[in-house]
């Protein structure tokens, strides 16, 4: 498997990320995330989108998740960016579980600027981005024309063709 050089800083690059939790204070915990990524300088320039209350997917026998989207502009390569995520998430409490079950914190990149990378630790445009209400109506709020490399298409028009019917409500 072959990483990024990181040993020098990239171009200024907007990245998205999508960050979601259903266990315990979702919203403090989502707020703590983002005061940890800002402090830490993973990220400049960040905005927030609303939050929202959206449901399950995979495994529904669980609570229902509070998810949002957050943009910014980074200097870390890819996968430091990544690997500073999963620090974050760690720091909050998660704990691994099995694929789609609860979370105390889950943060994704989505888009790294105009970046393709598919590989076994990291697959940039996010693989299911396109099939996911939850990741995008957050997104389409702050970074509706923002472009999936791979597509071609806008956050807002992966939106119209999205077929997923869970349920995505503005807190």
């Amino acid at each position: 498997m072959i990483k990024c050089d990181c040993s020098d800083p990239i171009p200024l690059t907007k990245v998205l990320l999508s960050i979601g939790s259903n266990l315990g204070d979702s919203s403090a915990v989502i707020s703590e995330a983002i005061a940890i990524i800002a402090e830490g300088g993973f990220l400049s320039n960040i905005i927030l989108s609303s939050l929202y209350h959206t449901a399950p997917v995979g495994f529904t026998d669980q609570p229902q998740f509070t998810n949002a989207a957050i943009t910014g502009e980074t200097t870390l390569c890819p996968h430091k960016l990544l690997d500073n995520l999963k620090q974050v998430e760690k720091l909050l409490g998660r704990i691994t579980r099995e694929q789609w079950h609860e979370r105390e914190i889950d943060i994704d990149i989505i888009l790294f600027g105009d970046q393709i990378i598919k590989q076994e630790d990291i697959q940039i445009p996010h693989e299911r981005m396109h099939e996911r209400n939850f990741v995008l109506v957050p997104s389409a709020e702050i970074a509706p024309d923002s472009i999936n490399p791979q597509t071609g298409l806008t956050i807002s028009q992966m939106l119209d063709q999205c077929k997923d019917e869970a349920s995505v409500l503005k807190i």
